[in-house]
Parts: C-alpha cells; structure tokens; sequence
C-alpha cells in the first residue's frame, strides 16, 4: 500500500484494518509527505487534506509487522515518528523540496514503491 499526503495516511490505516482482518500478504507500507500518527498535532496536514484527514483519530494499536518507507521534502516536518509504526524493517527518504516533492521527482515514488514488492 502507498500513498502520498492524506493518502499516506489512508495507505497506512488500511495496512492496519488488514491485520486486524487477518489478510495476509502485504508487502508493505509507503508514506509520503504524512505526518506520522504519533507525532501529528490536531491540525498540522496540508490545507487539502484538512477537511477530511485533521478529524481522525489515531488509536493506539501494536505497530505493524511488515516494512515501512517514509518518504517526504526536506521542508517538512513530523515525519520522525514513523518508525514507531512498524516492527519490520523502516527506511526515511527524504528528497529536495517541500510537500509536493513528487511533483519534480515522480520516478522517485514509484522506485521505492516496486523496491518494496521486490520487483526493482
């Protein structure tokens, strides 16, 4: 699963909702430009996001078992506690620029993305 911004946390929550299911097979998780959950402060997404994504509620849960990349600009902050979210392997990536990182760099997504299924 992957995602960037609001979809980094929708990627991450839906990794969630599959382990409580007991689906199998994940790969793994990729976060772009997404606040770690632990370290978000009410509030602090993008101004896109906000209607949607500054409402939700983290609940505390065990952190998941497989891989997690972190992706972001390095103008961004509140990417640190990631780490937090997984028992499996972690890497953080950070890029030239801000939130929209991607927008100059696409290729750089899309790499980490089939690295992380093992088909780069």
């Amino acid at each position: 699963l992957a995602g960037h911004s609001m979809g980094g946390g929708l990627a991450f929550e839906v990794a969630r909702e599959l382990r409580r299911r007991n689906v199998e097979g994940l790969a793994g998780v990729v976060v772009s430009s997404c606040a770690a959950p632990r370290g978000r402060v009410r509030g602090e997404v993008a101004v896109g996001d906000r209607g949607l994504f500054a409402a939700h509620d983290y609940a505390m849960e065990a952190p998941l078992d497989v891989p997690l990349v972190a992706l972001s600009g390095q103008e961004e902050i509140a990417m640190d506690r990631w780490e937090e979210e997984t028992r499996a392997r972690f890497e953080r990536v950070i890029f030239p620029g801000g939130h929209f990182w991607l927008l100059q760099q696409p290729g750089q997504f899309s790499r980490y993305c089939t690295r992380l299924l093992g088909i780069d």
